[in-house]
């Protein structure tokens, strides 16, 4: 009888040991793993989003982090399908949904030459692509367009050119000022449950931009204060900056400058604090050019440990050789995880990941696509 119950009792034993090891806990006792990811889900500005759309959700669905702050995530229904698949592995989900604050439409029927225009060179792109073949095959147009025009234009990106149309034409009901309806993009996803959470907009012009901070508690850490953001990306003038800084760049170090004097007040005095997201300037190294290098400067300046940029010949994060990279000329790293009041050791590692590719069936024939125009970059503090 005991033989035969031992047995019977071993399975069920062996079946608890490893539920209890793989139940959401972090990968390695006594760390801490973080992962900052821009999913490019930007229909009309990154291509193939559809394609993309269900590869990206997969892979940070089965990525392995405690913590994941996830960029580029603008539509309503992407971010709820984002949370339904990850929250098996993340139950613990946060964002801020900003919103648009005024409306502008085209006057005088200014839309008509660049509706013209796209319609002859790109009438038959798939919406998802669109930005692109209108930039290259139309730009003298779009550069004419007044200010509030080309905002209402860039706001619809993703539908068709006649709902463009539409919706920018003399007479029409405003439309947002704001790209992706005032959205930010940024969602925050965890194995750990906040404490508390709370946010920041950042001025920008175009896109709205927020700074998001959620505190954790952690047995090795303690009490862990969380930041992540997107920053304003350098456009090159194109579309022209019309906001209240000097330029695109000028207005990303005032955000910089607005951010970290944001946390110096939010953090806890004595706490871990990790910052992390696309902030859309970096070095240069060996092999990477450097973006905004002087707002790249403030962090490195205001004392923050940036493992992955200080490691072993980084990998560009923003890739020239990246098919859905517009800009083929630059090879950067934008995408940080970076810290403060937290050790630096040889514990510590960091590594570029979401780099692979698959292969997807589109309206120009079968490809091998990455999942995003960014790749990813994941910490893992030991601890």
């Amino acid at each position: 009888m005991h033989r035969k119950l031992f047995f019977l009792i071993t399975p069920v034993l062996l079946f608890l040991i490893y539920m209890g090891c793989s139940s959401g806990n972090p990968s390695q006792e006594g760390s801490l793993t973080f992962i900052t990811y821009n999913t490019g889900l930007a229909q009309g500005y990154v291509a193939y989003y559809t394609e993309r759309l269900p590869e990206v959700i997969t892979a940070v669905a089965s990525a392995d982090a405690d913590i994941i702050c996830l960029q580029e995530v603008w539509k309503d229904e992407d971010v709820a399908a984002v949370i339904e698949a990850t929250e098996g592995n993340y139950p613990y989900s946060y964002l801020v949904q900003t919103g648009q604050e005024a409306g502008a439409v085209c006057s005088d029927g200014e839309e008509e030459d660049i509706l013209d225009c796209a319609l002859t060179n790109c009438g038959d792109v798939n919406p998802d692509n669109l930005s692109d073949c209108v930039l290259e095959n139309c730009m003298v147009e779009f550069l004419l367009l007044s200010d509030e025009c080309r905002s209402c234009m860039i706001s619809n990106l993703g539908s068709t050119l006649d709902k463009i149309g539409e919706a920018c034409a003399t007479g029409a009901d405003p439309s947002g000022l704001w790209s992706n309806d005032g959205r930010n993009g940024v969602l925050f996803l965890s194995r750990l449950p906040f404490t508390s959470t709370e946010s920041e907009v950042l001025s920008s012009y175009l896109v709205k931009r927020v700074v998001l901070h959620v505190r954790v508690e952690d047995d090795a850490l303690g009490t862990l204060d969380v930041y992540g953001t997107h920053l304003t990306a350098d456009l090159r003038n194109a579309p022209p900056y019309a906001g209240e800084a000097d330029s695109w760049e000028d207005e990303q170090g005032d955000q910089i400058d607005a951010m970290l004097a944001w946390i110096s007040k939010t953090a806890g005095q004595e706490n871990p604090i990790v910052l992390m997201g696309d902030m859309n300037c970096g070095p240069e190294k060996t092999d990477i050019e450097s973006e905004a290098p002087d707002n790249y400067q403030k962090f490195e300046t205001a004392g923050w440990t940036i493992p992955y940029t200080v490691s072993d010949d980084p990998l560009c994060t923003f890739c020239s050789d990246n098919p859905l990279v517009q800009d083929t000329s630059n090879d950067v790293i934008i995408d940080h995880i970076m810290f403060k009041q937290i050790s630096e050791n040889d514990h510590n590692s960091v590594e570029r990941i979401f780099d692979t590719e698959f292969t997807a069936d589109t309206d120009d024939g079968v490809l091998d696509l990455p999942v995003s125009d960014h790749y990813g970059v994941k910490l893992t503090i030991n601890n």
